[in-house]
């Protein structure tokens, strides 16, 4: 960025050769030729004299009693006898060839103060103000804005500035590369000045909003694959390189760098922001390839903390130590850490190690760019953008193939529950062809066997216990493809961090060859702390299939205090993905409304939670039939709400599906009846959960409406709490 401030001052330079060239004699005999695009500078034959009189604007005024000064020098340095407050002027004599004079002349402004301009005795322009006793000096540097000389046939031309310095104004050199003159005075052709200026101007707009929509991109990529796995912490580094990098470029467009006093400001935040970009990258790298921050990276940040003090108070070299010392230095140490990857034969290390060297070919030409191509500016700023680009985009793209990697993974493990959850559907539908089967059967031996009903209620009571435990059997199956989806993210856990352990391991080994006892502690701590990972999350994956088991148990459990909505919440969704399992194109929409102040309540989690399954598969169930007949608008939904009345807790499950017929609804909670084809459905699931709530002290009701909805409200007794008893 350091490098863009020259492109003005290269296109004043370089732009419109071969134009006709302007013939300028300063007083005394002092003749000068020069081509138009860069102008002449009026360096020589300049007088100061300290005070404050108009009348020494006059193109008759005496100064040669006046002292000689340079304009040209910076005004941090001091110029001998110059004042530093107060006002004083500044003249100079010199003259214009006649053909010259025939075509309208700029003249070109760069100062550190503020100035009044006047041209052959007449006020011309103003920039900043000067102290009237009212309001103080206010600097202001026009930037070789050209200004239109007035057409003068005298061959001897006198320009004199009334010229105040502001009081306590910080100076910087700005961006490296430009100082702060007293005054540069340029003339020039009124058009190439014109033209040269606007065009410095469109060429300023176009690379920055160039350069920033690169790094806005940069930015944007980064932050989204932070949000998507925040466990890569490189991607926030980058993130803020991007954004860092952005800020340094916008700090000199959005400070007003006219105003003398706002230039250390912009200076000062351009500083900051390009000097904070070379330890978030390092930071960056040094995390994606797993290596931990050695002496080279601590180096690094001790120069960027050095380097902020050191710019405030050293005027010339500040801002040298900060970003060039700084940047050789960041340089260094990727390109070291690269190697050591490669070497290492780390995975992708090579995308990192094409972009350094990339870097180093693109900044070598860019350095050479003034001298190979010296007319292409554009060329030599986009071999900058490029090379300041090549480590970050092979940084992203090596987390691009990271996270490719990972994909792959995931996708071969999706792949292997897909194909489990296909066994348990297969094994399910045999289940329930065969309870189909076997009620046939039941009714067939009922009808022939009348004479002997004693036996035959004994035989049809062990033939519904056995019913019972396929029934619940089969919510196990229904719950197969949801604790799949649960039990998957300790797994992942235990895989990488295993991985990472392997890896220590490999790193402790060189270590212990190498002696090096110090770090081997230190592996050895990481190591532990990845197997206490691998251990909190198996024992996690333990406690979901634990709860699996105990789903499954056939002996009745005791009572115990339970969280209603908790376990409503978990059957909920556990209920959702093992449907969503079974059948790919299923799609609803469910809600909870669960009541904050519910107490917990005496049950059988196990038996309550069946009995929340079994209200669960049905509703979705009923939306899904009603999903393949009905129109587009149509959306499924399915509600469950938690109430605490009158000592009671009320569960309502709720949906939008097929409703219940006002003909069947005494005979939903009879065993053996189901509203299901031939092989779905036992009949005995809500005959199970009416049961169940029942043999917990409560009630079962249903509501509806054929092809609106249907409602099944639960109420449960709950202890009365203290204050309920006083």
């Amino acid at each position: 960025m350091k490098y863009i401030s020259l492109i003005t001052t290269l296109l004043l330079t370089f732009a419109g050769r071969g134009q006709s060239r302007l013939q300028v004699d300063t007083i005394p005999q002092s003749v000068s030729v020069f081509e138009t695009a860069p102008g002449f500078v009026l360096n020589t034959g300049w007088h100061w004299k300290a005070g404050d009189d108009t009348g020494w604007a006059a193109t008759d005024y005496n100064d040669s009693a006046w002292h000689s000064v340079n304009p040209l020098l910076d005004v941090h340095h001091s110029q001998p006898g110059l004042p530093k407050t107060g006002v004083f002027w500044l003249r100079l004599r010199f003259a214009i060839d006649s053909n010259i004079q025939k075509n309208q002349l700029a003249l070109l402004i760069q100062q550190s103060g503020a100035s009044e301009i006047y041209y052959n005795g007449k006020l011309l322009k103003q920039f900043g103000s000067i102290d009237d006793g009212k309001h103080p000096t206010i600097a202001y540097d026009p930037k070789f804005d050209p200004i239109l000389l007035p057409v003068n046939q005298e061959k001897t031309q006198t320009l004199a500035l009334r010229y105040a310095l502001q009081q306590n104004v910080l100076y910087s050199t700005a961006f490296g590369t430009t100082s702060n003159p007293l005054l540069i005075a340029k003339l020039q052709y009124a058009k190439t000045a014109i033209d040269s200026y606007h065009q410095a101007e469109m060429l300023l707009s176009g690379y920055h909003f160039f350069v920033l929509g690169l790094f806005f991109l940069l930015a944007l990529i980064h932050i989204g694959y932070y949000f998507f796995s925040k466990s890569q912490k490189a991607n926030l580094y980058l993130a803020l390189y991007a954004l860092c990098y952005m800020g340094y470029i916008l700090s000199p467009i959005l400070i007003d760098t006219h105003a003398v006093f706002s230039k250390y400001f912009a200076s000062t935040a351009s500083f900051f922001f390009v000097d904070i970009v070379g330890p978030l990258l390092l930071s960056a790298i040094y995390i994606l390839l797993g290596f931990k921050r050695d002496w080279v990276y601590y180096g690094a940040l001790a120069v960027f903390i050095l380097s902020i003090g050191v710019y405030f108070w050293q005027y010339q070299w500040g801002w040298r130590v900060g970003t060039d010392l700084m940047s050789m230095l960041v340089q260094f140490a990727i390109i070291r850490i690269v190697i050591r990857a490669v070497r290492q034969k780390k995975k992708g290390a090579w995308l990192l190690a094409v972009g350094a060297v990339l870097f180093l070919l693109t900044f070598a030409v860019f350095i050479a760019g003034p001298l190979l191509f010296p007319a292409n500016l554009v060329l030599i700023n986009v071999l900058f953008v490029v090379a300041v680009l090549c480590i970050p985009l092979a940084t992203s793209l090596y987390l691009g193939l990271e996270f490719g990697f990972v994909s792959v993974s995931l996708q071969e493990k999706l792949n292997e529950v897909s194909l489990l959850s296909e066994k348990n559907i297969a094994q399910e539908k045999e289940k329930q062809q065969l309870l189909t089967s076997q009620n046939e059967t039941l009714e067939k031996q009922v009808r022939e066997r009348t004479a002997a009903l004693s036996q035959s209620l004994e035989e049809l009571k062990a033939a519904q216990s056995q019913l019972i435990q396929a029934e619940k059997m089969a919510s196990l199956g229904e719950l197969t493809a949801g604790i799949a989806h649960e039990i998957q993210n300790p797994l992942n856990f235990v895989n990488n961090f295993s991985e990472v352990s392997v890896e220590l391991i490999n790193e402790m080994q060189d270590a212990i060859n190498q002696q090096d006892t110090a770090t081997v502690k230190e592996i050895a701590g990481d190591i532990r702390a990845n197997l206490e990972k691998i251990e909190f999350h198996g024992k996690r994956a333990d406690a979901i299939v634990k709860g699996m088991l105990q789903h499954s148990r056939t002996a009745a459990t005791a009572k115990e205090p339970a969280d209603i909505n908790k376990l409503a919440d978990e059957y909920l969704r556990l209920s959702y993905h093992g449907l969503r399992a079974k059948e790919k194109d299923f799609s609803a929409n469910y809600v909870t409304a669960f009541a904050a102040d519910l107490p917990p309540v005496q049950v059988v989690p196990q038996e309550i939670g069946r009995v929340l399954l079994n209200l669960f598969n049905n509703a979705f169930y009923s939306v899904n039939q009603k999903r393949k007949i009905a129109g587009g608008d149509y959306k499924p939904l399915v509600s469950i709400s938690t109430a605490y009345e009158q000592r009671m807790c009320c569960i309502r499950v709720s949906d939008n599906g097929m409703g219940v017929p006002a003909a069947i609804r005494d005979k939903i909670f009879q065993p053996f009846f189901t509203t299901k084809p031939t092989g779905q459905g036992t009949g005995l699931g809500l005959s199970i959960s009416y049961d169940t709530i029942k043999a917990h002290g409560g009630s079962f009701e249903l509501q509806g409406e054929e092809g609106e909805f249907a409602e099944f409200i639960i109420k449960l007794p709950v202890e009365p709490r203290r204050s309920e008893t006083k």
